[in-house]
């Protein structure tokens, strides 16, 4: 007779098969405090990334100690910076170029172009030919939704090629050493970069994550002059407002560095961000250093770099050890508006618009550690207490692989 290899399976399980196999019961209990945390999913409901930044008013619109009409008008049909809308989907497109530009081959790249401006006509083709950037930016067009009138019209396509090089070209000045020379991004080395560098943070179980906002605005750095300062300005609205609310919460902060780079013995990160943040954006000097702070303020950009630093702090605590200084080390971070980018000679009145550079003090950056690594006084909601693990896990590659979701709430 034919074998019921199932029946004799199920009775060799069963034993005679007079009872069946009992279920279990789970009578534990499974944590639900435990995330994977990100800067977006810690600040309030402020959008960071819509199709435009917060209205800044008669703050943003001009230069504080410039007159705006001695700037000159740009057509807003010719320039891509005016343009091109607000939205994720730009700011993922302006991201994956800046992904995927060679720093190495940028000033090459401005010499042909340069040497192709003597012909009679620029045709897309001739800077596909010539210009490697330009073959970047053709890539990220066919996965811009509003690539159509970029990608087709020669001109066009050279005025988002030269805002791209302008961008990379705009000097970044290290504010905290003022004898120091400016550099800009052409002049970083590919092989001392990190692009889309990923890191992840471990959090012990926080009672009191809410008392993250008492120290990243906190009053004792108020009238701290410290570079890239916000609170100096804008401090009467410290304490009034309480960014994060969330308690409980253990698992890990996670986040991506647009870019960490070396340069002159510094470490630092940038940060690109594609705000329209005032009405006058067809203005060189709208992306003012005044209009800057109350867009990072308002938009909460701030926990930001506080979260990006210490992550920063840590990995080269790890990776240097001994040698490692704070001071020594740590160069700061920038916050590039990419659309106030105008290139070389953009500074106005000691400021370049576009670039905003913060250097967070190290007792601040200490403490904000501490606060992630010490359970024990957070739930006593302090920032004070001796330093656990100083170890973060940043994964080094330019992958377009991991958390997009976290990625996209990010991208301006």
């Amino acid at each position: 007779p034919e074998i019921d290899w199932n029946k004799d399976r199920r009775k060799e399980q069963l034993g005679d098969g007079s009872s069946a196999s009992e279920v279990k019961e789970f009578k534990g209990n499974i944590p639900n405090n435990w995330h994977i945390l990100s800067y977006s999913a810690l600040v309030s409901a402020k959008t960071h990334h819509g199709a435009a930044g917060p209205d800044t008013g008669d703050t943003g619109g001009e230069d504080e100690n410039h007159n705006s009409e001695d700037l000159p008008e740009v057509s807003r049909d010719d320039d891509p910076r005016i343009a091109i809308r607000g939205g994720i989907d730009t700011g993922l497109f302006l991201h994956g170029i800046f992904e995927r530009l060679s720093f190495d081959d940028l000033r090459d790249d401005r010499t042909k172009l340069e040497e192709l401006r003597e012909q009679p006509r620029i045709s897309r083709q001739d800077l596909l030919d010539s210009i490697k950037a330009a073959r970047v930016i053709a890539e990220r067009l066919d996965t811009f939704p509003d690539s159509g009138e970029w990608s087709q019209d020669d001109r066009k396509f050279l005025n988002l090629l030269e805002w791209i090089l302008c961008a990379a070209e705009t000097p970044l000045k290290a504010g905290s050493n003022e004898n120091a020379a400016p550099f800009a991004l052409r002049d970083l080395r590919d092989n001392h970069t990190v692009k889309e560098m990923e890191f992840y943070m471990h959090v012990p179980c926080i009672k009191n994550m809410a008392a993250l906002n008492n120290i990243v605005r906190s009053k004792e750095y108020a009238e701290d002059k410290y570079v890239g300062n916000l609170y100096h300005r804008i401090n009467d609205d410290i304490d009034k407002e309480q960014v994060i609310t969330a308690n409980d919460v253990q698992g890990f902060m996670t986040g991506s560095l647009d870019l960490f780079f070396e340069h002159d013995g510094k470490y630092y990160v940038a940060d690109y961000k594609s705000n329209i943040i005032t009405e006058h954006r067809n203005k060189p000097g709208s992306y003012n250093r005044e209009a800057m702070q109350r867009t990072i303020y308002d938009s909460h950009y701030d926990f930001q770099y506080v979260i990006y630093t210490v992550a920063m702090h840590r990995f080269l605590k790890h990776k240097l050890g001994d040698s490692y200084d704070y001071d020594t080390h740590i160069g700061g971070l920038y916050y590039l508006f990419l659309r106030g980018m105008r290139g070389e000679n953009s500074e106005i009145n000691g400021s370049v618009p576009g670039v905003y550079y913060v250097r967070l003090p190290r007792e601040l950056v200490e403490k904000a550690d501490q606060f992630f690594a010490n359970a024990e006084e957070n739930e006593k909601g302090s920032s004070a207490g001796s330093s656990g693990n100083p170890e973060s896990d940043p994964k080094q590659n330019n992958q377009q692989s991991g958390n997009q979701q976290n990625k996209q709430q990010s991208k301006q």
